[in-house]
């Protein structure tokens, strides 16, 4: 039975289901908690014991392979009770300041896989409208730009080993150079958790980094 606020609407209720699964951090419901209902119990009705709290729900991309599965359909998932090692208590602006800093990460992120593409697919970047958002990789940009060229323009492909290289190694720092700093910032379990995620993508860029770095 998972209790809560369903769907906000300031009411107490009840949603019955089963387990569907086991897992080492997580187990599956089918008691059709929706928005509301977040950070509510999981009780095992026998025991009364409180089992997990509803986190999650999933929302299958169909394909040929899921779309004649029991996968089809949405899932909900509870974080285990017992497996936790103690709880974080941040205040709500901590816990939005810690989201907005991995929303950051995860553009610079994007805008260094943008340009790892690029640089593979045209062997230098071209400064264009999809690029205008990598905020402080664009100066860098512009310096390779006016090293190899002495110029400000922004569509001209230009090829020199030295700049590129340079280039390179600024991308390769940046990998790691944001959140080397800001890290620490990051307290809760649930942020810290999705920041290792980050890392080990900006793990994946740096390596691609490299390798272009020795072509």
């Amino acid at each position: 039975m998972v209790l809560g606020n369903s769907a906000g609407a300031e009411v107490a209720t009840e949603l019955h289901g089963v387990v569907k699964g086991i897992g080492p951090r997580k187990i599956e419901v089918d008691a059709e908690f929706v928005s509301g209902n977040s950070g509510s119990p999981v009780i095992h009705v026998r025991t009364g014991q409180v089992i997990g709290i509803a986190t999650e729900v999933l929302v299958p991309v169909l394909d040929a392979i899921t779309q004649d599965s029991p996968f089809r359909n949405l899932r909900r998932f509870a974080y285990r009770i017992d497996v936790i090692d103690k709880w974080d208590t941040p205040t709500l602006s901590d816990f939005i300041d810690e989201a907005n800093l991995l929303a950051d990460f995860n553009l610079q992120t994007d805008a260094l896989l943008l340009l790892a593409k690029d640089i593979y697919l045209n062997r230098v970047p071209t400064i264009n409208v999809e690029n205008k958002r990598l905020n402080k990789l664009a100066l860098p940009i512009r310096d390779y730009y006016q090293r190899v060229a002495g110029s400000n323009s922004k569509n001209r492909v230009l090829n020199s080993n030295d700049a590129q290289q340079s280039l390179l190694n600024r991308l390769i720092f940046e990998t790691r150079g944001d959140i080397a700093l800001k890290e620490a910032e990051i307290k809760t379990a649930y942020h810290r958790a999705a920041l290792q995620e980050e890392k080990e993508y900006r793990e994946f860029l740096k390596e691609v980094l490299s390798k272009l770095l020795t072509q």
